[in-house]
């Protein structure tokens, strides 16, 4: 008990990861965690959505017990417009503090256009989730009797980087890891119940730690999700999957419509910038992010993008904000779909005057 109590303290303080294949992901977690400071919060079961983060509590970086992010600049006030954001780890805030997230952002912006105390905006975004996810998310915050004024939808890479990694559309992103997990849960009791238990110990976790692995950084370029290697062969029909793709993402477009009528509140869609060639002018760096992308990925997401913008007059909430960065000749991507503080403050600006344009 003794060893194992002092193999506990051990991963509190440095907490490991053990891969079973090359995750690049978490290495680039880990070399933006030294580059900014942060952190990335531990993650915790949920019922309907799988997983969100635990709540934490640091300097540049708080989630509360429900696992939302904090925003700054918010007011509590009873009577103030609420505004609901959701989306993935872009606008969840991936690598900067609480007072650079979007929503947070957002909420500076509203004070000062409509005065401080008229509006409250929430970060109910998830690292990772697709858009199905929000929506659950979205209905699970209705149950409890929110009612929102405005509700923002941040979505759409997410949902090609999950389709990718899966080779399917209506997948999340981690899911064959998820999958796994599952089929290993042990049924029955014996032998095997033994060995489970052992290597649940956080005695054997160290150990696996201190094993010499191969560094899986020399592998290959840092990515956010390795493709299914499928998607690369010359008969998979990746317009298909796009095509799927999209079709869920409108799906649940025309989902939170028909909540928002019978629910009484506004909502638009934001189809999440990702960083491809014309975009804006690229820098040094954001050449290279290019360079290191998957081809197919990238591919992926033109499809799904052209399929959902195709049907603009029947989905009028859904928006693009990629013309916004046309002029923008400053390093604003660090990585294929996350943006640094000043291109969010390019988003929230954009989302603000949306808000605001009918007031």
């Amino acid at each position: 008990m003794l060893l194992e109590f002092t193999s506990l303290m051990i991963t509190r303080v440095f907490p490991f990861d053990f891969p079973d294949g090359a995750d690049l992901r978490a290495l680039r977690q880990r070399e933006q965690i030294r580059e900014t400071g942060l952190v990335f919060p531990s993650r915790e079961f949920t019922p309907y959505l799988i997983w969100r983060s635990e709540g934490t509590s640091l300097p540049l970086m708080n989630v509360d017990s429900l696992g939302l992010r904090h925003t700054t600049y918010s007011c509590a006030a009873g009577d103030s417009m609420q505004i609901i954001a959701l989306g993935g780890s872009a606008m969840w805030g991936w690598m900067v503090p609480d007072s650079l997230t979007i929503p947070s952002l957002l909420q500076k912006n509203l004070n000062e256009r409509l005065g401080g105390g008229s509006c409250s905006v929430r970060n109910y975004a998830e690292n990772g989730y697709v858009s199905t996810q929000d929506l659950i998310r979205l209905i699970l915050s209705l149950q409890r009797g929110e009612r929102p004024s405005m509700v923002i939808m941040y979505d759409g890479f997410n949902d090609v980087l999950a389709a990718c990694e899966n080779a399917a559309a209506g997948t999340v992103i981690g899911q064959s890891g998820i999958e796994a997990r599952w089929a290993s849960t042990p049924v029955s009791t014996g032998p095997s119940s033994l060995l489970n238990f052992l290597g649940g110990l956080r005695t054997v976790a160290v150990i696996r730690e201190l094993i010499p692995k191969r560094n899986f950084a020399e592998e290959g370029p840092e990515v956010l999700v390795l493709a299914d290697p499928s998607l690369g062969e010359e008969d998979f029909d990746l317009e298909a999957l796009a095509t799927e793709t999209a079709s869920m993402y409108k799906a649940n477009y025309s989902i939170v419509a028909a909540l928002s009528e019978s629910m009484g509140f506004r909502f638009v869609f934001v189809l999440q910038p990702y960083l491809y060639r014309d975009i804006k002018p690229l820098t040094p760096q954001e050449e290279a992010i290019l360079q290191n992308e998957n081809p197919v990925i990238l591919k992926m997401a033109s499809l799904v993008y052209e399929d959902i913008l195709a049907d603009a007059e029947l989905y009028p909430n859904i928006v693009t904000l990629d013309t916004l960065l046309a002029e923008v000749d400053e390093t604003v991507f660090t990585d294929i779909c996350h943006m640094t503080p000043e291109g969010n403050r390019v988003m929230a600006n954009a989302i603000c005057g949306y808000i605001c344009k009918d007031r």
